[in-house]
């Protein structure tokens, strides 16, 4: 991490949760694995790199996650820019993985696969192919800065819909995944597939913005929610039907 003024302190008290969208023929991988990972953390140095956000340093040995704050419940629960559409899965992950790693780097918007802190200058003279030459850029953002982008993505009620938060390399389920959402029948029933899955008997609850199907799968020795909601429901709503999220609306 560059050198900087202090850092102020991450407000987590003004963060619901963290999210990372997949296609939900990846989730049986994420769990087998237990971890979301890089594209470099799967290809190696010898990988296929031929998306743009993939040569930039961030997009390849990074894994993203978006960050909502408690007063966004707007915050559409199919999420928003990379990983979002109504058939992926939405990794919903505890914000305290912030405090417990200083691997992570933080923009309030979509850098294209740059590394938070860079610039497109940055980039000059390095060599093509192997993502790793990149890694360099990732000292590139103070702290402070680091931890401003943050506080500001999560401070109010207007979503930053596309800010990121980039983990090095990957990012551990067990301790830190809290629940799945999505808005499709056949991506719930996806997961459900997967060994030790377990669907819900208890009646769910209804109305415009209930949840349409509750189930749960094991992390570690944990058992997490999967949880199936409408397509135009708001992810806030859909944590708090399933039990995701405290009272305030907070996944820890």
């Amino acid at each position: 991490m560059a050198p900087g003024n202090a850092a102020p302190p991450l407000r987590l008290d003004n963060t619901a949760a963290l999210t990372h969208g997949v296609p939900p023929g990846f989730v049986g991988s994420a769990l087998d694995n237990g971890r979301l990972g890089s594209a470099y953390h799967r290809e190696g140095p010898n990988g296929r790199y031929h998306r743009p956000a993939d040569t930039r340093g961030g997009g390849a040995l990074g894994v993203y996650t978006r960050a909502q704050g408690t007063q966004q419940d707007g915050w559409q629960a199919q999420g928003y820019g990379v990983g979002s559409n109504p058939n992926n899965v939405q990794m919903v992950l505890s914000p305290n993985l912030l405090q417990n790693s200083n691997r992570w780097r933080a923009s309030t918007t979509d850098n294209g696969g740059r590394v938070p802190g860079s610039r497109v200058a940055d980039q000059a003279g390095l060599p093509a192919g192997n993502p790793l030459q990149r890694s360099p850029l990732w000292s590139r953002q103070s702290e402070a800065s680091r931890n401003d982008n943050f506080n500001r993505t999560v401070n109010g009620p207007n979503p930053s819909h596309n800010n990121e938060q980039l983990h090095w390399q990957h990012i551990p389920l067990q301790g830190n995944l809290r629940g799945m959402v999505t808005t499709s029948q056949d991506s719930f029933d996806t997961v459900m597939r997967q060994p030790g899955a377990l669907r819900s008997g208890l009646r769910l609850p209804g109305g415009p913005n209930g949840i349409q199907g509750l189930g749960y799968v094991n992390v570690g020795n944990e058992r997490v929610p999967v949880v199936q909601t409408a397509p135009n429901s708001s992810q806030a709503s859909a944590l708090r039907h399933a039990g995701i999220s405290d009272p305030e609306g907070k996944v820890r």
